[in-house]
């Protein structure tokens, strides 16, 4: 993934998660020195892209898994 300054600004948006994906996801935070919102770049980018080659299908059994 690719991070480039660019002209266009960042877009925000609020998610809501389970408090334990919350706790989960603080911890890595914490463990890697990764802020929150790189760590969820990245986990979206690739999930997106799962998605974009595999089929949601595809990607949603492995999830369910």
């Amino acid at each position: 993934m690719n991070y480039q300054i660019t002209d266009k600004p960042n877009v925000q948006f609020p998610i809501r998660i389970s408090h334990e994906l919350h706790t989960r996801f603080t911890q890595v935070s914490q463990d890697t020195r990764i802020n929150k919102s790189t760590l969820l770049r990245i986990a979206m980018d690739r999930l997106v892209t799962q998605i974009q080659s595999n089929g949601i299908t595809a990607v949603l059994n492995e999830v369910s898994e």
